[in-house]
């Protein structure tokens, strides 16, 4: 997964050097060498992990960070990782102090958070597009998390950037 990205960030980047010095390019390529360095530290970091349970949570870690906003089993995310479910759910718990499954809910409330911010989806979609198997359970689990609903979240976030113009 992350060799793909880094190989992605590359070729982009390089596909801006042979495009020249358009406006705004050497900004783009700034951004995107930035992007690869801090992606290679990433990789370079998580790598000294020597241990093979280290590595094997790792994995799943990843496997939950890019599968987050579909719908899949423990079971595929702990086979990712080459480790029995009860192993990696306690090997995860251990090295992360969360579940697989709270660490998937935050990566799907922080996707939801952003959208909304920054989004038009409706609440509903939005609960759908980030892998939520029901607006209900959204709606709860967001409740739980951030203390008020949804839509009074971006209800506040409307007020937020209306008084931001009229400063």
């Amino acid at each position: 997964g992350s060799d793909d990205n880094l190989i992605g960030l590359w070729r982009s980047l390089m596909l801006e050097k042979r495009r020249g010095s358009m406006e705004g390019n050497d900004e783009l390529k700034d951004v995107l060498l930035r992007s690869l360095c801090l992606s290679i530290d990433r990789a370079i970091a998580e790598n000294v992990q020597t241990d093979r349970k280290g590595m094997a949570t790792l994995k799943i870690k990843r496997f939950i960070e890019e599968h987050a906003m579909a719908t899949y089993k423990l079971e595929e995310a702990a086979a990712y990782g080459g480790l029995s479910l009860s192993r990696a759910v306690r090997l995860f718990k251990e090295h992360y102090g969360k579940t697989m499954i709270q660490y998937a809910i935050e990566i799907r409330l922080n996707a939801a958070v952003e959208q909304i911010k920054y989004g038009e989806l409706k609440l509903e979609q939005i609960a759908e597009a980030c892998g939520f198997a029901s607006y209900s359970y959204f709606h709860r689990v967001f409740r739980a998390r951030f203390g008020i609903s949804p839509y009074l979240y971006r209800s506040r976030q409307s007020l937020a950037g209306l008084e931001l113009e009229r400063d």
